[in-house]
Formats: structure tokens, sequence, C-alpha cells
């Protein structure tokens, strides 16, 4: 017998998409543009968005699995053109 899916917790999270900001990151997404990304520690990265969830976002840079960055770690992003 299967169970029942859970449902979310009031304490969790959910990913507010009417902000302009995530609906301009899905856009990027959804496009497969290229950005880059720049880190609270001053590094750099280049690539396209694969997800993004409440804690962290996915960038695609070429490598076999991509890279996972934590939100509180982000400086900025910008979209390339």
């Amino acid at each position: 017998m299967s169970e029942a899916p859970v449902a979310a917790s009031a304490s969790q999270k959910e990913l507010d998409i009417t902000l302009p900001s995530v609906r301009r990151l899905h856009a990027t997404i959804r496009n497969k543009e290229a950005v880059t990304v720049k880190l609270a520690t001053g590094d750099t990265l280049r690539g396209t968005l694969k997800w993004l969830d409440t804690e962290c976002l996915c960038l695609d840079d070429g490598s076999p699995n991509g890279i996972i960055v934590w939100h509180h770690a982000l400086a900025f992003v910008q979209f390339d053109r």
C-alpha cells in the first residue's frame, strides 16, 4: 500500500513566484540565458541557470553536474546579453 503525500508544514518556505526577481530568474531558466554569478567571496561563476528553489540555485557551467549555490552566498546575478 502506498503512503499518502506529506503536506508541507507551515515552517517550510515556498518560492513566491509573484516577486519580480523570481519571475526574472524563471524567465532566464526558461530561455536558457547565460548569467554571471558573483559570490560574496568575490568569486565569479558563469553559465545558465538550471533550477531555483527557496535555498539554492543550480548553475550549469558545462561541468557534468553543475554547481549548486546557496542564496546567502550570492552577491548578485548579472544577466548576460
